[in-house]
């Protein structure tokens, strides 16, 4: 009986062997697209709808870093989570915006541009 087992084993062993492979390829595979689509729902359509709006506030760069520190960001790609620091940076760089900023901003630019005039000269 056991050398019949240990034959039969023997004999099927290459179809057991595949028949894992397999079973373990298709759950990566519906593994990966669950990840995904996680990704979707908990990370990039709520930015989308963050970045769609008229006005940008801080309120709304608050739940942009929430957003931020979901779980699922784990299963973006290394360039989508470069792509998403960049755009959190550039993002509370638009809230802190104010007009007397840009406009001290822009004097100050004037002026160095014609302090660097009258030195050359």
């Amino acid at each position: 009986m056991g050398i019949q087992i240990v034959n039969w084993l023997y004999q099927n062993a290459m179809a057991i062997f595949i028949s894992a492979i397999a079973s373990l390829l298709i759950s990566k595979r519906y593994y990966d697209n669950a990840n995904r689509e996680s990704v979707l729902m908990t990370i990039i359509f709520p930015i989308v709808k963050l970045l769609n709006q008229r006005y940008y506030t801080r309120r709304d760069y608050e739940a942009f870093f929430e957003i931020n520190s979901s779980y699922a960001l784990k299963y973006l790609r290394k360039k989508e989570r470069n792509k998403l620091l960049e755009l959190l940076s550039v993002y509370r760089d638009v809230c802190r915006y104010s007009k007397e900023g840009a406009d001290t901003s822009c004097l100050m630019a004037y002026y160095d541009y014609k302090l660097r005039e009258w030195c050359k000269s």
